[in-house]
């Protein structure tokens, strides 16, 4: 082929109609497509390692959300996951289902606090709460009790934590691996 026929042809060539064209699935097509997305969860795993099934099924931390109509898989935020959280070094006047809900709220959104305990727990309150998990966990909460200037330091801890940075306190990576080297210090 001779460089004038080429060029005959790159000027023929055109992308704009297929790029401006717009396509419309008929509605039949969408209803089954929002019937499947209705019994649908996408997934991701928070780790920034590979993961092998059976670590997969013990200890990975796996965000579930729920796709709304035809939203783009890719535009999901996976940033909202539940856990079990235990709330330390409470002070024994503060052991109760009230001040556990209250405390539980200052961390996130509160999903369940056990309805089998008692009024006073014992070494800490467990509650369970829905985190955004994109922000930085809460490692303690700071009270000021009554009309006294102490200022109470209760520790949090969250269960089954996996792939969590102590260094800049995000999920999804270790210390070793953390890219803020001002935190590391």
């Amino acid at each position: 082929m001779s460089a004038v026929e080429l060029t005959g042809l790159y000027e023929n060539l055109s992308l704009a109609e297929e790029n401006g064209a717009v396509l419309e699935a008929s509605e039949e097509v969408q209803q089954e497509g929002a019937v499947d997305v209705d019994r649908s969860l996408v997934g991701r795993v928070l780790s920034g390692k590979r993961v092998n099934r059976e670590a997969f099924k013990t200890l990975s931390l796996i965000v579930l959300e729920k796709p709304v109509g035809s939203r783009d898989v890719s535009k999901l935020g996976f940033n909202r996951a539940e856990f079990w959280v235990q709330i330390h070094d409470i002070p024994i006047m503060c052991m109760n289902r009230r001040m556990a809900r209250w405390l539980a709220e200052q961390i996130c959104v509160v999903v369940e606090i056990p309805s089998d305990s008692r009024e006073c727990w014992g070494k800490f309150i467990r509650v369970k709460v829905h985190i955004d998990i994109s922000k930085l966990l809460k490692r303690w909460l700071r009270l000021k009790l009554g009309k006294e200037d102490d200022i109470v330091v209760i520790g949090l801890k969250y269960e089954r934590l996996s792939d969590f940075c102590f260094a800049c306190g995000q999920i999804g990576h270790m210390v070793k691996e953390c890219l803020d080297e001002e935190a590391k210090k």
